[in-house]
């Protein structure tokens, strides 16, 4: 996985998410992207944690 194009991804998904959610919080856009970055950045703290261990 590359890590520029993930951190990319995040970004972009969290700013969607807070443009969505501002102009319409109900939309389902938003909370749809807001949902993606969290779990993008859940799986990219345990790869870090796992890259740690492996380092050891």
């Amino acid at each position: 996985m590359d890590l520029k194009r993930t951190y990319m991804l995040v970004l972009v998904s969290m700013l969607v998410s807070v443009v969505e959610m501002t102009v319409d919080p109900g939309f389902f856009v938003g909370r749809i992207s807001l949902a993606f970055s969290g779990l993008l950045m859940v799986v990219l703290s345990l790869s870090f944690v796992r890259s740690l261990r492996r380092a050891k």
